[in-house]
């Protein structure tokens, strides 16, 4: 749940930096950090799916 919420933040941290008129090389950056955070936060989600499935199998 605070990936998730970190990812939101980060997505309104762009739109303050778009609206700023912030550069671009900024703006792709906090991009680039948001989609790391995603990114890391399915592998978990993944990772956490692979562990149930292997205490439900027979």
């Amino acid at each position: 749940m605070a990936s998730m919420m970190d990812v939101i933040s980060r997505g309104q941290a762009i739109q303050a930096a778009v609206i700023r008129k912030a550069p671009a090389t900024e703006i792709d950056g906090m991009r680039s950090e948001a989609h790391a955070v995603l990114d890391a936060y399915l592998d978990h989600m993944t990772a956490a799916a692979v562990h149930v499935r292997q205490i439900v199998e027979p």
